[in-house]
């Protein structure tokens, strides 16, 4: 659906206007499905880069495996939900499977493997991504 006609009178509001665009693009809605999810972090890697959010604070997801449900037992927990944590990196529930996140950048680094980022946070299975 296209979005509404929006009518701007400097060039400040057209730039404002099309950050919120993008961010709303980049941001990542553990709603939607692993092929959409999988796609946006695919294509938006390395820059601008798809986001989440983790305990209020700015996640960018750099490299991502999608997961498949083959039943609706596989997804395992709810949207949002991390689910699994190992050494290649942590789980999330979506739609209809689940994202392995492997490489992220906090707000306050750098580029870490998904694994290094967990511990270093103390993730735990049970947080939610917003």
């Amino acid at each position: 659906m296209p979005e509404p006609a929006i009518f701007v009178n400097s060039a400040d509001d057209k730039s404002r206007i099309a950050k919120d665009r993008i961010e709303r693009i980049l941001y990542r809605d553990w709603g939607k499905g692993w092929r959409n999810i999988d796609r946006t972090i695919r294509g938006c890697s390395p820059a601008p880069g798809a986001w989440t959010t983790i305990n209020g604070a700015t996640l960018q997801i750099l490299e991502a495996k999608p997961l498949p449900a083959k039943t609706p037992k596989d997804i395992g927990g709810k949207i949002g939900e991390i689910v699994e944590i190992a050494a290649d990196g942590f789980s999330v529930v979506c739609a209809d499977g689940r994202i392995k996140v492997t490489r992220v950048k906090p707000a306050d680094g750098g580029k870490v493997a998904a694994s290094d980022f967990a511990k270093s946070v103390d993730l735990a299975v049970g947080t939610r991504l917003s």
